[in-house]
């Protein structure tokens, strides 16, 4: 079963592969991992389509692994301020936010590429806003990196749920709870119905990089005292 999964996967993923603004082509680097290396294009004003180069990097050769997206040809100069890391990686979304269950799922490569797309959309509005000065040129809503950012979500989860509700989530997301149970933070409300998604984040984010639960905990150690 899990085979004819990954075999219907490869299948649906060729056929992205093959739209007419996708020119990615699959290879498997010398230590097993999957990349997709090539161009992608995104929709401009006049029905124009611009192309970018892109390597999309998979941690491994199971092509429902969530990959990380580099600029290879140095087109967006890398800088935090614009979402892109100093090896050329596309800070795409906050860890904790990332589409890891998703984007196992079918449609998963077409999802990220959508995501993609939207980012270098962003980037060419970034490059305008810039030139014409603007105190703030990040086109949207951001986030800090690292563990600037994982503090920044959370104290929006914090005002949000408080801090009791909060740690009972956290909590979960190291023995997650069936979606048919009752939601641990209290609501009454199945899980399904309530925090799943939140839940399902943090671990997944967390068993990627074991490091996010340690900022959780710490979190919540140093947000003692707020109700």
């Amino acid at each position: 079963m899990k085979h004819d999964a990954l075999a219907a996967r490869t299948t649906e993923d060729e056929r992205v592969l093959g739209l007419d603004h996708v020119t990615l082509t699959r290879a498997v680097d010398s230590v097993g991992r999957l990349i997709l290396n090539g161009g992608l294009g995104v929709p401009r004003p006049a029905g124009r389509v611009e192309q970018f180069q892109l390597a999309v990097i998979y941690p491994a050769d199971d092509p429902r692994e969530l990959p990380d997206v580099y600029d290879p040809g140095d087109r967006f100069p890398p800088a935090l301020e614009r979402h892109i890391e100093p090896n050329g990686r596309f800070c795409l979304w906050l860890r904790e936010l990332a589409p890891y269950r998703p984007f196992a799922r079918p449609g998963g490569l077409s999802l990220l590429l959508t995501r993609v797309q939207e980012f270098l959309e962003l980037q060419l509005a970034y490059e305008s806003r810039r030139a014409l000065g603007l105190a703030e040129p990040w086109p949207g809503p951001e986030m800090d990196h690292g563990v600037a950012g994982q503090h920044q979500w959370f104290d929006a989860q914090l005002e949000r749920l408080g801090r009791v509700r909060l740690a009972r989530l956290v909590a979960a997301a190291d023995w997650l709870p069936k979606p048919t149970a009752r939601c641990p933070c209290g609501s009454g409300r199945l899980t399904r119905d309530c925090h799943q998604k939140m839940i399902v984040g943090m671990r997944e984010a967390w068993t990627r990089d074991p490091g996010g639960r340690a900022v959780a905990h710490q979190y919540l150690e140093n947000s003692r005292g707020i109700r």
